[in-house]
This record gives C-alpha cells, sequence and structure tokens, in this order.
C-alpha cells in the first residue's frame, strides 16, 4: 500500500489543482470557455463552467478523496473517529467504481457533447476505474489487518499479526495493550482496528 495510496493522492491532488484553477478561470486543456465545457463536462446546451463556489466546493471534495488514500492505509494520522476511517475508504471506493462504470453502461442514457464523450470512455472512466481498483486494495489491506490470522496464536505469528498493522493501527493498539512483543499471546493480538 506504501505504493497505491500515495500514487492515489497525487493523482487526486493534481485534478483538484486543476479544479482550482478553473475556478479562477483557467482555460487549460482548452482554448476558450465553451471548449473547456466541451472537453471536461460535456453536457449539451451547457456554455459556461459552473461557478468558482461550486468548482472549489469539488475541487476541495477530490483533495479530500486524495487525503482518505494514504490514511486508510495507514500512512497518515488524522484526527477523526475511526469509523470515518472505516467507512471512507469503501465508500470512495463505490463512487469511483460507479463513475467508471457508468460511463460505458449509462452511455446511451445520458446525450454528451464530444470531445468529452470520446475523452470519457479513452481517459477520465478508465482513470475512475483505477482509482476504484486502488481504493479496493486499500480496503483489502484493512481487512487483512483486521482479521486475525487463522492459524494459531504463537508467539511468532502475534508477532507477525502486530507487524501487519499500519503504524496508526499499531500505535492504537499499543496504547491498549502495551508495546508489541514476541510474548503476546491470543488476548493481545486480535488485530482489530
Amino acid at each position: 500500500m506504501t505504493l497505491v495510496a500515495p500514487g492515489i493522492s497525487i493523482i487526486l491532488f493534481s485534478i483538484a489543482v486543476l479544479h482550482a484553477a478553473w475556478a479562477f478561470g483557467a482555460l487549460w486543456p482548452a482554448k476558450d470557455e465553451q471548449a473547456l465545457v466541451d472537453t471536461v463536462i460535456g453536457s449539451p446546451g451547457l456554455t459556461k463552467m459552473p461557478g468558482r463556489l461550486l468548482t472549489l466546493i469539488a475541487a476541495a471534495g477530490i483533495a479530500a478523496a486524495g487525503i482518505c488514500a494514504p490514511w486508510g492505509a495507514g500512512l497518515i494520522e488524522l484526527p477523526l473517529p475511526d469509523w470515518m476511517q472505516a467507512t471512507s475508504v469503501p465508500i470512495l471506493m463505490l463512487i469511483f467504481g460507479l463513475r467508471g462504470v457508468s460511463s460505458y453502461a449509462a452511455g446511451s442514457i445520458w446525450r454528451r457533447t464530444e470531445p468529452f464523450a470520446t475523452l470519457d470512455r479513452r481517459y477520465y472512466a478508465p482513470l475512475c476505474l483505477l482509482l476504484a481498483l486502488g481504493f479496493g486494495l486499500i480496503f483489502l489491506n484493512m481487512l487483512e489487518a483486521a482479521t486475525p490470522p487463522r492459524d494459531g496464536f504463537s508467539a511468532a505469528s502475534s508477532t507477525s499479526c502486530a507487524s501487519r498493522l499500519p503504524d496508526a493501527v499499531r500505535s492504537r493498539r499499543e496504547n491498549l495493550t502495551g508495546p508489541s512483543s514476541p510474548s503476546l499471546n491470543h488476548s493481545t493480538c486480535q488485530c482489530r482496528i
């Protein structure tokens, strides 16, 4: 997860910065506002980009998703409740997965202008599916860390169980049970978040 989570963050922070730039009038990758609308939104009849506030809210949401990846992987800690960490990753996996699949499954339902329709099928939707896969891998890692080993609870398996936990989770666990050591027994190595 040490590569997946930062990779997701880099992608999402880049997209958030691009949205913030659009909020303040940047036109890249287009030459004028109508071309930008046709390239990144693709709604028939729309001639202007959404307002600054709405675009900044979108940028903030995308950046927040970028923070959730390393948080869910246990690479960073945030002063938020554990339930938020446990639910943010699967929710983002579903959001990006549905966004990616909808471009292919519902192509005939939503009429989109060009070049958005083509760019969506070639780049935007596959990127969303890749992000969903990344969040899915982080979620599976979270589930694995929360599941006790099925083989015996020898000192060796207890130590490996503790070492598999992300640092943030391990530090919370150690605050409750004391530091990890080879002498841990079944009762102190539940490996649960």
